[in-house]
């Protein structure tokens, strides 16, 4: 990988030692992802399809004692491999086992491991790579055998097929250190450029919105743009709505995120609608067709989507409790890669501002507040408009 870190187009990850180049000004594309705690070959992390002489794969993380083995899960489209794998940190050495679609090593870099195993990861360590069919292949990284813990690795693992490359898609994986800890899992597979332009505006979520009160999050353009929000979802504005504009694509991939602590996650519903609110083409929580749609539609390959508007809603799941509020953010895109990233920041009204602003009809009675104020009055009691409307509200 070279060493000049103000590149950056995908000439950053020309290997020389591998014979592997890309072109000056070649798109390099980057995308977050976990690596779980505890993660066996199912809890892989898909860094994509690794074609030869057309794409780069790599990853960036970290082992350590508490998360000491990662995973990462492939397609290759080509007829060998190369593989690389840099320890930023160096203080132990780390083992890399490469794995076909059964689990079954097929290349080893540790000199514990069988001698054809070891044969088999210097070949793919080399200018030439390792010969071998296409399909579905894992990657493991993890301590070599009898190495200390102590010291986290941080490290960068990169995948060719080839001699050159015209594109790298780069993934930064996160490490879990604890089953509380939140993490952040997106199967749309989708990759922003390095320097994708950012936008942001703010909104406020009111209590009892609706459809026709959506927040307008942008426009959606295949492989162009991406749109997100970010929210609270309270006992006040237990509903809220966002609404986009489809311009052009075949499909939409969507990507929910609950922020939430883990012990005080509440299960949330997450229904994609038509213009008017109405019609549910995708629901979390709806019919077997809908929630099958609303796979679909968090998937690498996304919901097939006409042009035209369409509205998100975000709710509590029916007879979930709703003390506790939900901090969640939203993506949507079309298409694998995105150049610009728009994201809305939208606060949620409480209580108090609600009802002054007159949108908290459902739970607050004008008729009933003025009558409790005005007998506390005539009975001479110490109060105030906002101390009878809080003891109406609670």
């Amino acid at each position: 990988m070279s060493n000049d870190s103000l590149n950056y187009d995908a000439t950053y990850f020309n290997n020389d030692l591998l014979n592997a180049t890309a072109g000056s000004g070649s798109p390099y594309y980057q995308r977050n992802a976990t690596n779980v705690l505890n993660a066996s070959l199912d809890d892989a992390v898909d860094i994509g399809t690794l074609t030869s002489n057309e794409t780069h794969l790599g990853v960036a993380s970290q082992i350590s004692k508490t998360n000491p083995s990662n995973y990462y899960k492939f397609t290759l489209d080509g007829n060998s491999i190369k593989l690389d794998l840099d320890n930023f940190v160096d203080t132990a050495t780390i083992r890399v086992q490469l794995m076909d679609s059964n689990g079954d090593v097929v290349a080893d870099s540790s000199t514990f491991a069988d001698a054809d195993l070891q044969t088999a990861y210097g070949k793919a360590n080399s200018s030439t790579g390792l010969p071998i069919d296409a399909g579905e292949y894992y990657a493991k990284v993890t301590f070599d055998a009898t190495e200390f813990k102590t010291v986290p690795q941080n490290y960068q693992l990169s995948l060719y097929s080839g001699s050159n490359f015209t594109s790298s898609y780069e993934t930064i994986a996160a490490v879990q250190t604890s089953t509380s800890q939140h993490v952040t899992i997106d199967n749309t597979m989708t990759f922003g450029t390095l320097n994708a332009e950012e936008y942001s505006n703010k909104d406020v979520h009111r209590a009892n919105a609706t459809a026709e009160t959506a927040i307008n999050i942008g426009w959606l353009y295949n492989e162009k743009t991406a749109l997100g929000a970010q929210s609270e979802l309270t006992d006040t504005c237990d509903e809220q709505y966002y609404y986009f504009t489809f311009q052009k694509g075949e499909s939409i991939k969507f990507n929910f995120d609950n922020k939430t602590d883990e012990s005080d996650l509440a299960d949330l519903r997450i229904q994609f609608l038509d213009s008017s609110g109405t019609y549910a083409y995708a629901d979390s929580h709806g019919t077997d067709a809908q929630k099958a749609a609303y796979a679909e539609l968090t998937s690498a390959q996304g919901l097939e989507a006409n042009k035209g508007t369409y509205v998100i809603k975000v709710s509590f799941a029916l007879g979930e409790n709703k003390s506790k509020d939900q901090l969640y953010d939203i993506k949507v895109y079309s298409g694998d890669t995105y150049t610009d990233y728009y994201e809305s920041l939208v606060a949620t009204e409480d209580a108090a501002t609600a009802i002054l602003s007159g949108t908290y009809t459902d739970k607050y009675n004008p008729a009933t507040s003025l009558a409790s104020y005005l007998t506390a009055q005539s009975d001479e009691e110490q109060t105030n408009i906002m101390t009878t409307l809080t003891n109406i509200y609670s």
